[in-house]
């Protein structure tokens, strides 16, 4: 992993940040008077088709168009009441639409230097990362292959894996995932969701195999309940090196769920925030939340996760300024 600000500049000279901002200046040793705990928040939060669709309104369909404004507002106010430092994001359409989202959030005083919109074989559903810290290096996979029944099928959404400058120097890799849905498909979509698991394994498992102390976030929405096979293969082995805890948050009244199913009337978890064995001790757990909001339901259909991590930042003297 990458562990001193003096890497960073090296990693900047190989061209690998793409972000637009200069990496901060370090600071003089000789002019730094100990170190102050900061705080680091990270959402995921499925938008609810951020993007062009057919959709109903007043018992009339539209075939092509965004979000209403009272829905846009409700995502905007969510997002801002929490004003997360790094926010992944899952349904949001292309690039312009993304921008779209980047201006509604700055409206609300929440701004985003750098990011990262990610597509997958689905062009449609996309990811991003919207942060207010340098992004060192992309490592994100657009199409993964996989058979069923001796068909070549694709990881629908792919998966955005880039790692962050924290205000410390340290850095902070984040993989983010949006796997199947449950809705029918002719495969079988537990089959696909459980093919996608195993993918996104695998890269987690590549991940440990070049950084064993990495401290690395997976996340995003997977589809499934924590007892499903999809969700276990995510995990990892538990006692092994490569295990991804699960942070299980709460909202403010002890309720976990994340997803609500108007058509079944089911309320369940489906989101999730994981985090490797070198990431735990920076947890503040009491911090971490799934938030509830008076208009989450105009919002999405999903409802936000929030982790909260330490760090400490250096504390220049007087004569430093």
């Amino acid at each position: 992993m990458f562990g001193s600000l003096l890497l960073a500049r090296l990693l900047v000279g190989g061209g690998l940040i793409f972000s637009g901002a200069n990496l901060p200046a370090a600071p003089l040793p000789d002019k730094t008077q100990g170190r102050r705990e900061s705080r680091v928040v990270v959402m995921t939060y499925n938008l609810r088709n951020f993007l062009s669709n057919e959709r109903h309104f007043e018992g009339k369909k539209s075939p092509d168009s965004l979000k209403t404004p009272p829905e846009i507002e409700a995502l905007v106010a969510i997002i801002c009441s929490v004003r997360p430092d790094v926010l992944f994001i899952q349904e949001i359409g292309d690039e312009t639409q993304l921008q779209l989202f980047r201006s509604r959030l700055e409206s609300g005083g929440l701004e985003y230097a750098h990011f990262k919109h990610h597509r997958g074989a689905d062009d449609v559903r996309c990811l991003a990362l919207l942060s207010k810290f340098t992004i060192l290096s992309d490592q994100s996979i657009s199409l993964l292959p996989y058979l069923i029944g001796g068909v070549e099928e694709k990881m629908r959404r792919g998966i955005l894996d880039v790692t962050l400058l924290l205000p410390d120097a340290s850095a902070l890799r984040v993989v983010g995932v949006h796997l199947k849905s449950r809705l029918p498909a002719p495969q079988g979509e537990a089959v696909i969701r459980r093919n996608e698991a195993i993918l996104l394994r695998r890269h987690v498992d590549k991940i440990f195999e070049s950084h064993p102390d990495v401290r690395l976030l997976v996340l995003g929405d997977f589809n499934d309940t924590h007892d499903q096979p999809s969700v276990r293969e995510i995990f990892g082995v538990r006692g092994s090196e490569g295990f991804l805890w699960d942070i299980r948050a709460t909202d403010s009244r002890g309720d976990k769920w994340t997803f609500y199913s108007e058509s079944s009337d089911r309320y369940e978890r489906v989101d999730y925030i994981l985090a490797s064995r070198a990431l735990r001790s920076a947890i503040i757990y009491n911090a971490c939340s799934i938030v509830h909001h008076p208009l989450w339901f105009t919002a999405s259909d999903h409802r936000p996760v929030v982790v909260v991590l330490k760090t400490e930042e250096p504390v220049h003297t007087e004569e430093s300024e």
